[in-house]
């Protein structure tokens, strides 16, 4: 079960899980740009209860450069066991794109409530 879980967080999906948050945690994705050849995406966050980091928080297409990876690091000081906190992480380029990512964090208390 620990070996499908790390290789759901190494997955480029388009969307983002943690099903089980105890400790920060860092996930790769990769987009590729479907608009104009030249355009600038801003990062806007919005998951309830869960600290949410984007690296870059900017990310620019050119023609050349059409593909572009970015790092989400997640962490929590919402203690309560159980329940997905779900939100999403966007980008949008201040005119006609929104990208949208679907995110469903679980924190726990720690390993051993995980499964309960």
């Amino acid at each position: 079960m620990e070996f499908l879980v790390l290789l759901n967080l190494k997955l480029n999906l388009p969307s983002i899980t943690i099903p089980n948050l105890t400790e920060r945690t860092t996930v790769l994705r990769t987009v590729t740009n479907a608009g104009q050849a030249d355009a600038v995406y801003r990062v806007v966050q919005s998951p309830p209860g869960i600290k949410m980091s984007v690296e870059p928080s900017i990310i620019i297409f050119s023609k050349d450069q059409k593909k572009q990876s970015f790092k989400v690091t997640f962490s929590t000081s919402h203690m309560v066991q159980g329940s997905y906190l779900l939100g999403s992480l966007a980008w949008y380029d201040g005119g006609a794109h929104y990208v949208r990512i679907p995110v469903a964090v679980r924190p726990v208390l720690s390993d051993n409530y995980a499964d309960v």
